[in-house]
């Protein structure tokens, strides 16, 4: 069992010919796929760097609100007084 599960493996991906129309319009299709796929990924990248910022700017408005009313400090655990 062990020999089959080896040689699965080691099994080479297909190769296609250049002749195959249904082939080249796969792999264009897979290569569209992929380009979205990456599209969608570095917009979601950014939008939790977006957030981030504007959790940070709303920390620190926050932070500047509570000092005008009591004395407040950042801690790791959140604001504290």
């Amino acid at each position: 069992m062990a020999d089959s599960v080896n040689s699965s493996a080691q099994m080479t991906p297909p190769v296609f010919s250049k002749g195959h129309r249904g082939t080249e319009h796969s792999l264009s299709a897979a290569q569209a796929d992929a380009d979205k796929s990456r599209m969608i990924a570095q917009q979601a990248q950014q939008g939790e760097h977006d957030a981030n910022a504007q959790r940070a700017v709303m920390r620190a408005q926050l932070s500047e609100q509570l000092n005008k009313v009591l004395q407040t400090r950042d801690s790791a655990r959140g604001l504290i007084r």
